[in-house]
C-alpha cells in the first residue's frame, strides 16, 4: 500500500496569542505530519518571532513570510511549497485533536474519497458544542448540485483536507483579493466543481475556537447582512469561473442521474434536492422527465 505523504497548512494573521497552540496541535498528532507549513500573512504582532523559534526547534515546521494579501493568498502560497499527497488546513486560532490525522488517513484509505470533512467542537467563548451533527457519510460527486443549487457541501477551514490533485485544479484562483476572509468557500465550492468525491467523518476531531476577534463569527448584524449581500455575488463569480474552467455546458447536465448514483443510499433530503436540481437545469422537458424517473427509481430501490 502506497504511503500517503501529509502536509499541514496553517494560515496566520496577527494571532500570536493562538498560533503556537495551533502548531503544537499539529506536532502532537499520534501519527506525525510529514511537514507543517505556516504562512504568515504580514502580521504586525509578534507572530513571526514566535514562529521562527518553533521552526528552529522542529525540523518539520517551515515558515513562509509574505505581505498581507488575505486568507486565500495564504492557501495558494502554502500549497506552492507543499509536497504532501494530502493537504490538511488549519486556521491559526483552531486546534487539532491528537487523533485527527490518524483517523483522517484511515478514512482516506477505506473510502474512495478525495476531499474529507471532519467533525468539530466549539470552544472558547462558546464551549462544548459540537457543530454539524451528522453521521459518517460518503457524498460522492456534487458538481451539479453545486453548479445549479449553489450548494455548500463543506465545513470551516480547519476541518478540511483534500488530495493534492484537487488543489492543483482549484489553484490558482484569479481574484484572491475577493477572498481575504472566508476563503474556505473557494476550497468547498471549488472541490465540488473539479469533481472531487467528498466524505465526512463525524468524529469531533477539531476544536473550533469562538472568540471576539473571529474574522466572520461574531460580526454585528448590520455588517453581517452587508457581507452576505456582497458574498452572494462573489459566490456566483466563483462558480461561474470553475464551470468555465472545467468546460461544463448544458450537455453536462445530462449526467444528473449518474451523479445521483454515486450516493449509494440516498436519504429523502438528498432525493428532494436532486429533483430540484433537475427542475433548475436547462435540459429539454423530455430529458427532465427521463432524469426524474430514473432518480425516483434509484431512490426507491436503494433508500
Amino acid at each position: 500500500m502506497k504511503v500517503m505523504k501529509t502536509t499541514c497548512l496553517i494560515n496566520n494573521y496577527n494571532y500570536s496569542q493562538y498560533i503556537i497552540e495551533a502548531v503544537e496541535s499539529a506536532l502532537g498528532q499520534t501519527v506525525s505530519f510529514d511537514e507543517i507549513i505556516v504562512v504568515d500573512d504580514g502580521s504586525t504582532d509578534d507572530s513571526v518571532a514566535l514562529l521562527r523559534q518553533v521552526c528552529h526547534n522542529y525540523s518539520t515546521v517551515r515558515l513562509i513570510e509574505k505581505a498581507n494579501g488575505g486568507q486565500l493568498s495564504c492557501f495558494e502560497a502554502g500549497f506552492a511549497e507543499a509536497t504532501g499527497d494530502i493537504i490538511f488546513f488549519l486556521d491559526a486560532d483552531d486546534v487539532y485533536r491528537p487523533e485527527y490525522l490518524a483517523t483522517a488517513l484511515a478514512y482516506y484509505r477505506n473510502n474512495q474519497c478525495d476531499f474529507l470533512m471532519a467533525g468539530m467542537e466549539k470552544f472558547g467563548n462558546d464551549t462544548g458544542k459540537v457543530i454539524f451533527r451528522y453521521s459518517n457519510n460518503y457524498y460522492g460527486y456534487s458538481v451539479l448540485r453545486t453548479w445549479l443549487l449553489r450548494e455548500w457541501i463543506g465545513m470551516p477551514t480547519s476541518a478540511l483536507s483534500m488530495r493534492r490533485w484537487v488543489l492543483a485544479k482549484i489553484f490558482p484562483y484569479p481574484d484572491f483579493a475577493d477572498w481575504r476572509v472566508r476563503a474556505d468557500d473557494v476550497l468547498v465550492y471549488g472541490a465540488s466543481l473539479v469533481r472531487a468525491k467528498k466524505g465526512y467523518c463525524a468524529d469531533p476531531l477539531v476544536n473550533y475556537r469562538i472568540h471576539g476577534a473571529n474574522n466572520y463569527t461574531g460580526r454585528k448584524l448590520d455588517k453581517e447582512l452587508d457581507y452576505k449581500y456582497n458574498h452572494s455575488f462573489l459566490v456566483d463569480k466563483l462558480i461561474a469561473y470553475y464551470v468555465k474552467q472545467q468546460g461544463y455546458t448544458n450537455r453536462t447536465q445530462r449526467l444528473l442521474y449518474q451523479e445521483f448514483l454515486t450516493h449509494k443510499q440516498p436519504n429523502v433530503s438528498l432525493f428532494r434536492r436532486y429533483l430540484k436540481v433537475v427542475r433548475k437545469s436547462d435540459l429539454p422537458w423530455a430529458e427532465k422527465v427521463s432524469q426524474t424517473m430514473r432518480i425516483i427509481a434509484h431512490f426507491l430501490f436503494n433508500k
